[in-house]
């Protein structure tokens, strides 16, 4: 089973720990992939834990590759904000989960 298959099986079934193994022992995963399924699956199954952790490797791994506020850098962000955007039905989500997003929205 190919790495993306491992992070993928452990978001949608929220298995926190085993994607911060996964997460913490790969050289580069793109939580863009598959139009950011991962992401999705997070929000899918309103695990506020299981998005901060992606929301956290995103932006300490793939964004970090860029310099904050550069073209690339803003792209990148805003691809994955609109990937939430589109995903998000905001009012069943609760307030830890509505905090985590728009805390990442909002933050340069």
């Amino acid at each position: 089973m190919s790495q993306y298959h491992s992070l993928i099986d452990g978001v949608s079934s929220g298995r926190v720990k085993m994607v911060k193994h996964i997460l913490k022992n790969s050289k580069s995963i793109d939580l863009t992939y598959d139009e950011g399924i991962c992401f999705k699956s997070a929000l899918k199954i309103r695990n506020a834990e299981m998005m901060k952790t992606l929301i956290g490797y995103f932006e300490n791994k793939q964004l970090s590759e860029y310099e904050e506020g550069s073209q690339d850098y803003v792209s990148l962000k805003n691809q994955v904000v609109e990937i939430i955007e589109e995903f998000t039905e905001y009012d069943i989500l609760d307030d830890e989960m509505l905090y985590i997003i728009v805390t990442f929205k909002t933050v340069q």
